[in-house]
C-alpha cells in the first residue's frame, strides 16, 4: 500500500470518528480535515466531495458490522434454520442497539440519503453490503423451510426489512431522545420482545 492510500484509509478512519459521534449534518470537510490533521485540499483530492466521503464511510462502517455478523452466521451453519434466525437476529439488534453512535450515524445517513445525490456507484457498493447482510438472513430462512423449523410467511423480504427497520428506529427514537443509557434494563427487555415476536412469527412450532 502506497502512502497516498495509507494517507487517504487514515483520513476516512478519522471521518468515520466525526460522522459517528456528531452525524453526518453540519460535519464539512474542514471538520474532517482538522480532525486528521490534513489539509482541505488533501482531503479533497483523496475522496473528490463531501458526499463520496460520507457514503465511503457508510460502506466501510456497513461492512465492519457485516463481517461481525458474517462470523456469526458461519458459526452456526450446522444449527437448524429457525435457530440461525434466531442468533442473527440477536447479534443484528445487538450490533444496532448498543452503539449509540451508530444509531445517531443512521439516523443522519437516511436523511442524507434522502436529500443529496449519490452517484450510482457509491450507492451500489452500499446496497450491496446491505444485500449481503439480508442474504444471510434469507439463506437462514430457507434453511429453515427445508427443515421445516419455520413457517412459509410469502415474502421474507418485506419481513426482513419490517423487522430490522423496527430494531433501528426503536434505537434511533431513544438516541433522539438524549437521556437514556444504553445500558438501560427498559431498553434492552423492549429489544427482546421484539425479537421475541419477530422469531415467534417465524417459528413453525404448534
Amino acid at each position: 500500500m502506497g502512502a497516498k492510500e495509507r494517507n487517504k484509509n487514515y483520513v476516512l478512519e478519522k471521518a468515520k470518528e466525526v460522522f459517528l459521534e456528531r452525524g453526518i449534518t453540519g460535519v464539512s470537510m474542514a471538520d474532517v480535515a482538522q480532525e486528521a490533521d490534513f489539509g482541505v485540499a488533501s482531503v479533497y483530492r483523496y475522496f473528490g466531495n463531501r458526499n463520496a466521503l460520507i457514503m465511503e464511510c457508510a460502506v466501510s462502517i456497513w461492512q465492519d458490522k457485516r463481517d461481525k455478523l458474517r462470523v456469526v452466521y458461519e458459526k452456526n451453519l450446522s444449527e437448524s434454520g429457525f435457530d440461525q434466525i434466531v442468533v442473527l437476529t440477536k447479534y443484528f439488534s445487538w450490533l444496532v442497539v448498543n452503539e449509540k453512535s451508530f444509531s445517531k450515524f443512521l439516523l443522519s445517513l437516511d436523511s442524507f440519503l434522502m436529500t443529496e445525490d449519490a452517484t450510482r456507484e457509491e450507492r451500489k457498493e452500499y446496497d450491496a453490503i446491505l444485500f449481503e447482510i439480508y442474504k444471510m438472513f434469507e439463506d437462514a430462512y430457507k434453511t429453515g423451510l427445508s427443515d421445516n423449523t419455520v413457517r412459509d410467511i410469502g415474502s421474507f423480504q418485506d419481513f426482513y426489512f419490517a423487522a430490522t427497520q423496527s430494531l433501528i428506529s426503536l434505537s434511533q427514537r431513544l438516541t433522539m431522545r438524549g437521556n437514556v443509557g444504553f445500558d438501560d434494563v427498559s431498553l434492552h427487555d423492549k429489544v427482546k420482545l421484539l425479537v421475541s415476536m419477530f422469531t415467534t412469527y417465524l417459528s413453525n412450532e404448534k
